[in-house]
């Protein structure tokens, strides 16, 4: 997904990408330089949000030149607690860190009765599928469910997968050792009003699924709880950064004339300040 977002990207952004041993996908520049000694640099975990899609300044950036301390940004388009899970390289280097920020990652990305996920990420296969099955993306079968199962019967799954939620973002928080930070980034506050008559108001806005209750279910588990909301600069235009004029960025089947969905500059740069004191204190 990294590599698709630059190739995508290539116009606006210059996302800087590199590979590290043990980790199958590109990360987000610039590479830092002392990841093999322990406490030399902040790791951040996440999503498109912290990796920075559409963004040439995200917020690890920023905070690393606030703070003097490299930054690792360990994050991925789509990702949910579980595929880090499955990643004991990005684990045993975010507990190598001095401390750790771990976003509040989507709750579309947990398994329920009836979707099973094998990566981790934003696509599923009906648990009834066989494993040759191609996945889909959680909004196909979300879609289908709406059309097919009672009220009732959508709130049982969106409980299901809010559990299971809760369950891999605990897990997650309890392997790592070192401090750690919850942030909270998005356009929303966290309780929002739920309905079952389409699946954008079914999710809400990014974090989707993921309500109040459902955040204070895991923040226990997490030393510090930064809260970012904000939707300062969306939409923003997006811009050629050769020619500065406007362009289109390819998005699955649709052209992006500007960025209404990814975190802007400005929410960027109001993350970067939440998070500064923060993790100031354990530097």
């Amino acid at each position: 997904m990294s590599h698709l977002y630059q190739v995508q990207d290539f116009d606006v952004c210059d996302y800087e990408l590199y590979a590290l041993p043990g980790i199958t996908q590109l990360l987000r520049g610039p590479r830092p330089n002392n990841i093999s000694a322990s406490g030399r640099f902040v790791a951040f975990l996440g999503a498109a949000q912290t990796f920075g899609t559409l963004c040439r300044y995200p917020f690890p950036n920023l905070l690393s030149s606030m703070l003097g301390l490299e930054a690792l940004n360990l994050s991925f388009g789509g990702a949910g607690p579980r595929m880090f899970l499955r990643m004991p390289r990005c684990m045993e280097l975010a507990n190598r860190a001095r401390c750790c920020v771990v976003q509040v990652l989507s709750g579309r990305s947990a398994e329920n009765s009836v979707m099973v996920n094998p990566f981790g990420t934003s696509v599923f296969r009906w648990r009834a599928d066989s494993e040759g099955v191609e996945p889909r993306h959680a909004v196909v079968l979300y879609r289908e469910l709406i059309n097919r199962k009672s009220k009732a019967e959508l709130a049982m799954l969106v409980q299901e997968t809010r559990d299971s939620w809760v369950t891999d973002f605990a897990e997650l928080a309890n392997r790592i050792t070192v401090p750690k930070v919850l942030l909270w980034l998005s356009v929303r506050e966290p309780d929002y009003q739920i309905s079952y008559s389409s699946v954008n108001r079914l999710f809400g806005a990014f974090p989707q699924l993921v309500d109040g209750a459902t955040l204070s279910r895991v923040s226990g588990y997490f030393d510090r709880v930064v809260m970012c909301v904000s939707a300062g600069g969306l939409p923003a235009p997006l811009l050629n950064r050769f020619t500065g004029k406007r362009v289109q960025v390819q998005r699955d089947l649709h052209l992006m004339k500007n960025n209404g969905y990814y975190p802007s500059q400005e929410m960027h740069m109001r993350a970067a300040l939440a998070l500064e004191p923060v993790i100031r204190s354990y530097v």
